[in-house]
């Protein structure tokens, strides 16, 4: 993927992540509840996208790396 883009939609989840936390809060204590509970369940969904994505590419820069010799 084209690393620019990348870039903005890593800094779009982000922006995303925050608001919907904060809302969730603000909601919450607004009293809307029904309303927090889904926008808290859309950060929870977006957290475990990034968090996935996160591990595989880190399982696979690892196992690609298996191989070479330690420089110490």
């Amino acid at each position: 993927m084209n690393e620019k883009l990348k870039g903005k939609i890593q800094v779009l989840l982000m922006v995303l992540m925050v608001g919907s936390l904060v809302g969730a809060f603000v909601l919450f204590f607004v009293g809307e509840y029904n309303w927090a509970l889904i926008i808290g369940a859309i950060f929870f969904i977006i957290t475990t996208t990034i968090a996935r994505d996160t591990r595989i590419t880190n399982t696979l820069y690892a196992s690609s790396h298996l191989d070479e010799p330690h420089k110490f």
